[in-house]
């Protein structure tokens, strides 16, 4: 944010969705009906995978025994039907995968992904050609914004619609033209935004 530099906004969009992806794998696994059907090396060997993956983004080095772990998980997974597979987990580790990734999405399409904080909030933008970073308020402003803007779309409220601009201009408002021009947003949220009604948003006002 300090800096501009592509390349750290980069490295901070992979950490954060990275993490993200790893906090859904566990709530999944953590289901009581599916972990009735895990053994109990499950727990074990999901234990050793994180302690080598930490290892392994301080040294920036692959582990033929982090791979041989995600196998043998992905193994338990499917043997007990939780859908999840270790195999097909995204690892950004490095800026050719992020690249990569980067490569698979379409012209029209446009990811925002947003971290919140409690002294301030961060929304990536990534795209088939560019990564930025933007700073957004903290947690509990946006918080108050998404809480009344919500309830006034589901009592009807005749204030719905400011407060619907007024969320726009927080969440997007420093959007490039170019990116406002992409046709599929796609959204990695977390916390209070879940509970935005995005498709209510007010983008602009005509007459």
């Amino acid at each position: 944010a300090e800096t501009g530099d592509t390349a750290l906004a980069g490295q901070a969009f992979q950490a954060v969705d990275t993490s993200r992806a790893a906090s859904l794998r566990s709530s999944l696994g953590l289901a009581d009906a599916w972990r009735s059907r895990l053994p109990q090396e499950y727990w074990r060997v999901s234990a050793d995978l994180a302690k080598l993956d930490a290892q392994q983004m301080q040294s920036s080095q692959n582990n033929g025994e982090a791979d041989r772990l995600r196998l043998k998980l992905s193994e338990m997974e499917t043997q007990a039907g939780g859908g999840i597979s270790h195999k097909k987990m995204e690892n950004f580790r490095g800026r050719s995968s992020l690249t990569h990734f980067q490569q698979g999405l379409r012209d029209s399409e446009l990811i925002l992904s947003f971290y919140l904080g409690k002294t301030e909030s961060y929304m990536w933008t990534v795209s088939r050609a560019v990564i930025r970073m933007h700073r957004l308020p903290p947690e509990t402003h946006i918080a108050a914004q998404v809480h009344a803007f919500r309830e006034a779309v589901r009592t009807g409220n005749s204030e719905a619609e400011g407060l619907g601009k007024l969320l726009y201009r927080t969440l997007f408002g420093e959007l490039t033209a170019e990116d406002v021009a992409k046709r599929v947003w796609l959204l990695s949220l977390e916390g209070v935004l879940f509970e935005a009604p995005f498709a209510a948003l007010v983008t602009e006002r005509r007459d």
